[in-house]
C-alpha cells in the first residue's frame, strides 16, 4: 500500500517539475516571439532603409537598434548587423532627410 507521505511528495515534485518546464517553454516562446517581431518590423520597413525620405517613420531604425539587444545571444547576427551598418546603410544618400540614422557613417 502507498503511504500518504509518498503521495504528497510525488504530487509536490510533479507540480514543481511542471511549473519549471512551463516557465522554460514560456520564456523560449516569448524570446522567439520578440525576435520575430524585430525581424518583421525590419523587413517590413526595408524600403525606408533603401530610399529614405522626409515622411519615413523611424520604425526600421528602431528595429535596427533593437537587434543588438534581442539577438545578443547570436554573435553572427550582431556581426552582420555591424558590417551592414558600416557599409551599405552608412552610404545611403540623404534624399530630403534632416538627419542620418548613423551620423558617424553618413555622407556630408
Amino acid at each position: 500500500m502507498v503511504s500518504l507521505g509518498t503521495v504528497a511528495v510525488s504530487a509536490l515534485v510533479s507540480g514543481l517539475l511542471a511549473a519549471l518546464i512551463s516557465s522554460h517553454l514560456n520564456f523560449q516562446h516569448s524570446d522567439n516571439e520578440l525576435k520575430r517581431d524585430v525581424l518583421r518590423r525590419l523587413v517590413g520597413n526595408r524600403a525606408a532603409l533603401l530610399e529614405p525620405s522626409a515622411d519615413v517613420t523611424k520604425e526600421p531604425f528602431i528595429a535596427l537598434n533593437e537587434i543588438f539587444v534581442v539577438y545578443a545571444d547570436h554573435p553572427e547576427v550582431i556581426s552582420k548587423t555591424q558590417i551592414a551598418e558600416q557599409t551599405s546603410i552608412g552610404r545611403i544618400p540623404k534624399k530630403g532627410i534632416s538627419r542620418c540614422p548613423f551620423p558617424h557613417n553618413c555622407l556630408t
